[in-house]
């Protein structure tokens, strides 16, 4: 089963006290998403659920769940692949549309 971690940006473009809430896969899975209008399956290991920058979260407060089990399920059009070179680098996203159980 997955579990959620929370990472620190090294970066200092924007903030370096960013901090990445990932869903780590317990082995590389095969996924379908979207990167451009475009549909691609790609080998992936971890997923980025949030971030909390400065204080302010997006979504879900993850650090609730840091070290748990989990369980997401999502639509396969909500898996997105990022286009640009936002945080965490490549790592693809569920949007909005997903439902998760802690287990």
């Amino acid at each position: 089963m997955p579990t959620i971690t929370s990472r620190h940006s090294q970066y200092v473009e924007p903030d370096p006290n960013t901090e990445y809430f990932v869903l780590e896969l317990d082995s590389p899975q095969q996924v379908r998403g979207r990167i451009a209008g475009e549909h691609t399956t790609r080998e992936v290991k971890q997923f980025k659920l949030g971030e909390r920058a400065t204080g302010q979260g997006t979504g879900i407060e993850w650090d609730q769940y840091v070290g748990k089990r989990v369980r997401i399920t999502a639509p396969g059009d909500a898996i997105s692949y990022p286009s640009d070179t936002s945080m965490p680098l490549g790592m693809p996203g569920f949007g909005s549309t997903f439902n998760y159980k802690v287990l």
